[in-house]
C-alpha cells in the first residue's frame, strides 16, 4: 500500500546523495537493481518452495533499508545550486548564452525557458 508512494522520494534521495553524476544515469541504477530483484522474484519455483518466504523477505528489507538510511549524510548540494541561481559558467552568462529568458506571452506564472 505504502510502496508506491515511496517511489518519488527514494529517486529524489538517489539524486542528492550521487549530485555530481546525472539524475538518469541514477534513476537508471534503480530501476536496474529493481528489475533485477524482480526477475530473480520471477525464477523462483513457486510450487516448490511457496510463497511464505515473501513475506519474510519483504521483513527483512525493510528494516535492512531503513539502517541503510541512517548514516545517509545529505548535503542537497543540487538545491543550494538551484537556489543560488547558478545555471552555468559566469562566462556563459556574460555572453548572454546561459541561464534562463522569460518566455514572451507566458502570463501570470512567468514561465521559462533555456535561452537558445
Amino acid at each position: 500500500m505504502w510502496l508506491n508512494g515511496a517511489i518519488p522520494i527514494f529517486f529524489e534521495l538517489s539524486v542528492e546523495v550521487t549530485f555530481p553524476i546525472g539524475e538518469s544515469t541514477s534513476a537508471g541504477a534503480i530501476m536496474l537493481l529493481s528489475n533485477l530483484v524482480q526477475v530473480v522474484y520471477l525464477f523462483v519455483p513457486l510450487a516448490s518452495v511457496g510463497t511464505a518466504w515473501m513475506s519474510w523477505a519483504l521483513a527483512a528489507v525493510v528494516p535492512l533499508c531503513g539502517a541503510l538510511l541512517v548514516p545517509c549524510d545529505l548535503k542537497y548540494q543540487r538545491r543550494a545550486i538551484d537556489t543560488r541561481g547558478d545555471r552555468g559558467s559566469s562566462d556563459a552568462a556574460a555572453a548572454g548564452g546561459g541561464g534562463f529568458a522569460p518566455v514572451a506571452g507566458a502570463g501570470a506564472a512567468g514561465a521559462r525557458q533555456p535561452r537558445a
